[in-house]
């Protein structure tokens, strides 16, 4: 048991920069219908007596991230979980998942387990800590920056992965923000319906193609290397250098084929834009 606490605090130190000072996760991989099971490994840090940070700070990261999750349209019309990450989307689901899958979230009600007299219900909640602003996560194979209350994971990318759903956009996107979720696509037939935001994706007569496994991944603090192909015939070399503002990414197109490529960023709603109908 010693062993494992240690363990879990050490891996505290990385896992505390997949959250921002809203109390947000960040949106990334499989299973994200579960939603605030997030937090689960915090609460499960108090039960267990873990001393990785604070009771104080440890509450604050949990009651910040419930609050903002029921803060989201997550339940239908009779109080029931849905299946979806913000709001209700099928189209994002698991094929492992069932209208029960959504509870998993109650993990993060270990918590409850707790005595009455435990100091977690009497400590005053502490603010998100200062955390370094560019961190290196070679486990993860991701660099992860937080900046004004944001936070930004760049991403390797996958050598190899089983096939379940959308698992291109949920592991292989240069890009994941606490701050924008990712889209999934609904068909590779259009830009419109690919919806590659944080990607660079290339157009063959019609159809929507992007970076799926890579042939080579080089990750450090400075610089994210990959090697890819979304299609035979088509090699990426891509850099994606964090900067102090954000980062930039440098492709090598090496294409037997003349095609279309755009490079993408998040995707966000534009107030401004013109309503129309059609």
């Amino acid at each position: 048991c010693e062993k494992h606490k240690h363990r879990a605090a050490e891996f505290a130190k990385d896992f505390i920069y997949w959250f921002d000072d809203k109390g947000r996760a960040l949106p990334y991989g499989r299973s994200l219908t579960y939603r605030f099971a997030q937090t689960a490994f915090w609460s499960a840090c108090v039960v267990a007596d873990v001393d990785a940070f604070s009771i104080g700070l440890v509450k604050g990261i949990v009651v910040r991230h419930l609050k903002e999750w029921l803060s989201n349209p997550i339940f239908d019309n009779s109080g029931i979980l849905t299946i979806g990450y913000r709001y209700p989307n099928l189209h994002m689901s698991e094929s492992y998942n069932a209208p029960g899958s959504p509870y998993w979230s109650l993990k993060a009600f270990i918590i409850l387990a707790l005595p009455h007299n435990h100091p977690f219900w009497s400590v005053d909640i502490e603010e998100f800590p200062a955390l370094d602003k560019q961190k290196l996560l070679p486990e993860a194979g991701m660099v992860i920056q937080h900046n004004g209350g944001n936070m930004t994971a760049l991403i390797g990318g996958c050598l190899n992965y089983v096939p379940h759903n959308h698992i291109a956009e949920k592991y292989c996107k240069f890009a994941y923000s606490s701050e924008f979720a990712f889209s999934v696509p609904r068909s590779n037939r259009f830009f419109e319906q690919a919806a590659p935001d944080s990607m660079l994706s290339f157009e063959i007569d019609g159809y929507i193609f992007t970076r799926g496994l890579c042939h080579k991944v080089e990750i450090s603090k400075d610089k994210i290397l990959t090697e890819w192909s979304p299609f035979e015939g088509i090699n990426v070399t891509t850099e994606i250098i964090p900067t102090d503002k954000g980062h930039i990414r440098k492709h090598i197109i090496m294409s037997e084929y003349e095609c279309i490529a755009r490079d993408a960023g998040f995707s966000i709603y534009d107030k401004t834009a013109e309503c129309e109908t059609r």
